[in-house]
């Protein structure tokens, strides 16, 4: 079995709202780190605030996690009024560095760009998700928690059908997660595909309530695909768009 693609926001803006003398947007892609202060030894520099220091702070984005490390030993770094020395940031988090304020936000990406899925060609991505590498199913366990999609696909094994194939993923689930609560499976139609049901799992979320992973199983010519999305049980309404979008511009493609 192999992981195909995850998608996530990973684009991570900070939007100045209170300060001059630099960018008033400074985006961070995956895998980028940057540095904001008042001098050129940062790679953003906020050179009229006189109460921040040479190298102020540090953020890294880290498929679309977005860590914040102060690099200030005089004037420290505030996050939501707080002083901290490392931390991850979640939307809506104010920066504070001398009189400079930041708003963490998410940057949105063109949706209409297809997808290659190995076998699977995928026409459109949800508005606002971004493709990145390396996330699991397992990231629904950890905080902070943040919405995902992921595609694996595996030759179906001989001997068995899609339902034989579900079940086994099911009694993993049982295994692995013992506090995970599972619906049945429906079955749904997909156009070009020769079978696909649907599945949900729930997880406790590490700062309460529930993770819905919403697993769509779909079988053409000997290929399983399995495409998993993850959010918060209190957006649902979010989750079936993203399902609605997947279902409707999902095709067997195979190379």
């Amino acid at each position: 079995m192999r992981i195909l693609f995850a998608c996530e926001r990973v684009m991570r803006t900070l939007v100045l709202i209170e300060g001059s003398g630099g960018k008033e947007r400074i985006e961070v892609e995956a895998g980028q780190s940057v540095t904001v202060g008042r001098t050129a030894q940062a790679d953003i520099v906020f050179g009229q605030d006189a109460y921040m220091s040479a190298l102020h702070f540090r953020i890294r984005n880290e498929n679309g996690t977005l860590l914040l490390e102060n690099l200030s030993r005089t004037n420290g770094t505030l996050v939501n009024g707080r002083r901290v020395e490392s931390v991850v940031l979640v939307d809506g988090d104010r920066i504070t560095a001398g009189r400079t304020v930041f708003l963490v936000t998410e940057s949105a990406r063109d949706s209409t760009c297809a997808l290659r899925l190995g076998s699977w060609r995928l026409g459109k991505i949800p508005d606002g998700w971004e493709v990145v590498e390396g996330v699991g199913v397992c990231l629904a366990q950890k905080a902070p928690f943040r919405a995902s999609m992921i595609a694996v696909e595996e030759p179906l094994p001989e001997g068995t059908d899609l339902a034989g194939y579900v079940e086994v993923q099911r009694n993993l689930i049982r295994t692995q997660l013992k506090n995970a609560q599972m619906s049945d499976c429906r079955p749904v139609p997909l156009q070009g595909v020769e079978q696909a049901v649907l599945m949900d799992v729930y997880t406790p979320a590490p700062e309460g309530g529930r993770i819905c992973q919403r697993q769509l199983y779909t079988l053409s010519k000997g290929v399983v695909g399995v495409f998993t999305i993850t959010l918060a049980d209190h957006q649902m309404e979010q989750l079936r768009e993203a399902q609605s979008i997947v279902m409707s511009n999902l095709s067997f493609m195979p190379e």
